[in-house]
């Protein structure tokens, strides 16, 4: 991917989650929100959502005859992959097979079902040795990791194999990939730039057809076009194929409804924030596109950056020091000001709006689903804030990602902030926020009142 396509691609993915849109007016809610939260970790492959249902297997060559810097970059090139499987029991399973001399599953499929785990079992893969026996990794592929008692019946089948060629097996390479591809299974092929020779001929016989969509090299990612083609995959919330015939939103409106999601980034920390936007991402795809709903995003406003931003040089000691004196960081409460502002700023301005628009206003439900995590202070401006947006009528829901037992301490207070202990969804760790399952629970439980 260039960088106009990489840039193209996030702006598109995220844009529609930062901006707030009302009537023929759009309103950038966050003034907070850094660039290096949004592109944090970005390699130019897009995050997955839905498609058909596929069980994946990532083999890497890992013999004695793949030099250490190839062997990496397959890892690597296989874990920047991974984030395009929409990771669930229901959709996609991925399993790992490392070979050499011998086959050997060091992943099995859907051990892992968040994006994180699979990547770091990716980085952890053992080095096999020996000689390079392709066709044994293959049979073992056939006739072990995609038996019935192992692979599901009905649901896509596809090995994403990294190797240079070369095999110490060459005879039998063919016939096995052969039967391998019969069985239904897709087969890519692809090379490490880094480890020099490639034999072209053996990845041709190891690869489906046609082979311009199953052949590549570790620097071409046009692989992601054919997968998402293949799998029907489309990018989180920037829809790139039709979904599927007879797919269901998880959640439809009945009514017009403006959804606005309240970080505290700053407590949070970026990673954990990244975190949380991948997350809302991904509640924004399972919505229903033809339901009325608009969405946006709000942030704490960063002191430090403000009162800073009109400088780029070193200043004096004296007035950085009386300017660091007027710093105060904002609490959960001015957030909770900042999210009933952006929800209720139209208000005044009824007069300047069209009939069908003023009709909208009046029928609209305001929808606010509030991230905190243990580095959240519950202060009482926050609680004060929740009390008014509750009499602006805000129906609000709090996403508390934490432990169970430090949760207890302060559970009142959380379901206060909330409309109650029904508005309170729970998620024991942010890897677990990563889960799908979390997503369509979340969803669920927001859509309720919808």
């Amino acid at each position: 991917m260039g960088p106009a396509l990489v840039f193209c691609v996030i702006f598109c993915v995220l844009q529609p989650a930062l901006q707030y849109s009302l009537g023929d007016r759009e309103h950038m809610v966050s003034e907070a929100w850094s660039d290096d939260i949004l592109t944090d970790g970005w390699n130019g492959v897009p995050r997955g959502c839905g498609g058909k249902p596929a069980d994946v297997y990532l083999v890497m060559d890992t013999a004695d005859g793949s030099p250490a810097k190839a062997v990496e970059e397959r890892k690597r090139y296989l874990s920047d992959l991974s984030a395009l499987f929409y990771l669930h029991k229901s959709f996609t399973r991925v399993g790992i097979v490392t070979y050499g001399h011998t086959p050997v599953l060091t992943t099995p499929l859907g051990a892992h079902v968040t994006l994180p785990e699979v990547q770091k079992a990716v980085q952890e893969t053992p080095r096999v040795g020996g000689s390079r026996n392709t066709a044994q990794a293959l049979n073992y592929l056939r006739l072990s990791a995609f038996s019935p008692a192992v692979a599901r019946q009905g649901v896509a089948h596809v090995v994403i194999l990294m190797t240079n060629g070369n095999s110490a097996d060459d005879m039998q390479l063919s016939e096995e990939a052969t039967l391998l591809r019969k069985q239904g299974v897709y087969i890519y092929a692809v090379s490490s730039t880094a480890s020099g020779h490639m034999d072209k001929r053996e990845l041709h016989e190891l690869a489906s057809s046609p082979l311009e969509n199953f052949v590549y090299t570790s620097d071409d990612w046009n692989i992601v076009d054919s997968l998402i083609d293949l799998l029907h995959i489309k990018e989180c919330n920037y829809q790139v194929l039709p979904p599927l015939p007879g797919k269901e939103a998880v959640c439809t409106s009945r009514r017009p409804t403006e959804l606005l999601f309240a970080v505290e980034h700053l407590a949070m920390g970026s990673r954990h924030t990244q975190l949380v936007v991948t997350f809302i991402q991904h509640m924004l795809a399972e919505l229903d596109p033809d339901s009325d709903i608009q969405a946006a995003m709000v942030t704490s406003k960063d002191p430090i950056s403000r009162r800073f931003a009109s400088s780029r040089d070193v200043q004096p000691v004296q007035k950085v020091e009386r300017t660091l004196g007027r710093v105060v960081f904002p609490d959960l409460g001015s957030l909770l000001k900042r999210a009933r502002r952006a929800l209720t700023r139209n208000s005044a301005t009824r007069a300047q709006l069209t009939n069908a628009s003023r009709q909208r206003l009046m029928d609209v439900q305001r929808v606010l689903v509030v991230f905190m995590d243990d580095n959240v202070q519950l202060t009482k401006s926050a609680l004060a804030a929740a009390r008014a947006n509750r009499r602006h009528k805000l129906d609000t829901y709090v996403v508390y990602v934490g432990e169970d037992g430090k949760l207890k301490d302060t559970a009142d207070e959380v379901a206060l902030l909330a409309n109650g202990e029904g508005h309170v969804i729970r998620v024991p760790s942010y890897d677990q926020l990563q889960s799908q399952s979390t997503v369509l629970d979340t969803l669920r439980t927001v859509c309720t009142g919808l």
